[in-house]
């Protein structure tokens, strides 16, 4: 049995198609003060007249795509899709202000992150110079909105709710969302397929990996990648191979159980390059006993590990909230395979298998899902069972190292798909559909940008879509559709194929070659 390419797969690539959007339309010269939020609402919207916009040294500006909102550190949206003149298109980040010289005044000339900005776009231009200077001294060209704005700013400002952005933006519903009026059934069908083709997509990587390396492996290093908090997980993969499966299983072997999580921080915060350089002796007793203790352990086992070892600018930690700090997440891995060891949560997953192919009921297959849900949970325990960082205050109560949800991540993007991966080796069918039957009984994780975006877009409002949401391969289903449609549409949705997908319904099937 092969994994295969996916009927909704087949139908989408031949769907697909990119076309050009047409931006629409505002006029003010005087300078009046309001929010930068709300130009950012503007731009989102595209609520310009095309033929109105150019850089200040008077080229034409043409946008294929305003570029997604960036809601953490940096420019304000990202890969907007713009053409400056004649030159050929250019997908890169723009930057807002109210004021043009806000460029300056806000230090973007000095910060590395606004190095690939596009354009500065400013609602009026304020500033002596046409362009403005990226930290390698290379100009950036500017774009004043005032002129390209044909309805009164009060009136849009009136119009937009800004608070509720980017979710809420009227630009944001796409022609699905006309599609699917009186075809709810449809939705949910193709919606479903396109989550199961979510998965199918997962293992088949999983499925290329398991073709040069053993599958425990394999699992470990794909459960070490969904410690990283996202910009993270690039990192944790590479950690993962600087402290391969051998350097946990020989910590298994010559540490009692009790001292094989500090064995395992130890590997993993050495290797990660962020552990490093602090004098223990600036720390609190209970910390500087903890360092002491890694150091120990650092030194028996450093020689097991592979080089180059990672370094802290391989790591994402601006905008990261202190629960996903990297440590903590290594904290929580180490934790998790003292508890499992090597082996055992290969054998986890195989039990797994045989549980639900034998139970389909689904308020069973819940039960099921919540015993293991359970097991990959991980409290905070040792060190961390008071502390959120190394050296940081001690506190009454933190969280778990593994909560329920991001347990309920890892069953969805590590387990399930190396569970269809074992279907596949093994030649066994009735396995497959097992664990795409179970797939579809995960109740919804955590939404996030995507999901929320493309929540809008699909169902035209925040709040569309209750009773399909409600499970994950349906959330699972909209990411693949933006991922397939939206993000590869980038000039705009109007001649987008997805609404076809709607239409066909059940014609769709999702048959494997």
């Amino acid at each position: 049995m092969d994994i295969g390419t996916s009927r909704y797969y087949e139908i989408k690539e031949q769907l697909l198609f990119v076309s050009e959007a047409r931006p629409e339309t505002y006029t003010a010269r005087k300078i009046i003060p309001i929010p930068e939020r709300l130009i950012r609402c503007i731009w989102f919207d595209q609520r310009l007249n095309g033929k109105k916009l150019h850089t200040l040294d008077g080229l034409p500006v043409k946008v294929f795509s305003q570029g997604e909102w960036n809601m953490c550190g940096g420019p304000d949206f990202l890969e907007a899709l713009v053409q400056i003149g004649d030159a050929d298109p250019i997908k890169a980040p723009v930057e807002i202000h109210v004021r043009s010289s806000d460029w300056r005044r806000h230090g973007h000339q000095n910060n590395s992150e606004f190095r690939d900005v596009a354009l500065n776009i400013s609602m009026w231009h304020d500033d002596a110079s046409p362009v403005v200077y990226n930290d390698l001294n290379e100009p950036i060209a500017q774009v004043e909105l005032c002129g390209a704005i044909d309805e009164d700013i009060m009136d849009v400002a009136a119009d937009i709710d800004m608070e509720n952005y980017p979710f809420a933006s009227h630009s944001r519903v796409g022609r699905c969302h006309k599609a699917m009026q009186g075809r709810g059934a449809n939705t949910g069908f193709v919606l479903e397929l396109a989550g199961q083709e979510r998965l199918l997509a997962k293992a088949r990587r999983f499925c290329r990996e398991l073709q040069r390396r053993a599958f425990a492996e394999v699992l470990y290093r794909a459960v070490m990648e969904s410690m990283g908090y996202r910009p993270n997980k690039q990192a944790f993969r590479r950690l993962a191979a600087c402290a391969p499966l051998e350097a946990v299983q020989r910590v298994e072997q010559r540490e009692p159980p009790e001292r094989r999580a500090l064995a395992l921080q130890a590997l993993f915060f050495g290797a990660s390059g962020l552990f490093s350089n602090v004098p223990v002796n600036m720390f609190d007793s209970e910390t500087a006993e903890y360092c002491e203790a890694l150091a120990a352990h650092w030194a028996e086992y450093e020689k097991d590990l592979c080089k180059p070892f990672l370094h802290k600018k391989d790591w994402t930690l601006r905008g990261v909230r202190p629960a996903n700090f990297p440590l903590r997440r290594m904290a929580a891995a180490a934790h998790l395979w003292a508890r499992f060891g090597a082996r055992g949560l290969e054998r986890r997953i195989a039990d797994l298998g045989r549980e639900i192919k034998a139970e389909r009921d689904p308020k069973a297959q819940r039960k099921i899902l919540s015993a293991l849900v359970d097991d990959l949970h991980q409290p905070a325990e040792g060190y961390w069972k008071r502390r959120m960082s190394p050296g940081g205050a001690v506190l009454e109560s933190v969280p778990s190292l593994i909560g329920k949800s991001h347990a309920m991540s890892v069953v969805v993007n590590v387990v399930l798909p190396l569970l269809v991966c074992r279907a596949q080796k093994q030649g066994d069918a009735d396995l497959r559909e097992a664990a795409l039957n179970f797939f579809g009984s995960v109740p919804r994780l955590d939404q996030h940008q995507i999901t929320r975006i493309m929540r809008y877009r699909v169902f035209g409002d925040i709040h569309g879509g209750q009773t399909l949401l409600r499970r994950e391969i349906i959330q699972q289903g909209l990411l693949q559709v933006f991922f397939d449609f939206c993000d590869e549409n980038v000039r705009d949705c109007a001649r987008c194929k997805f609404p076809d997908l709607i239409r066909m319904g059940p014609d769709l099937r999702l048959e494997m070659e």
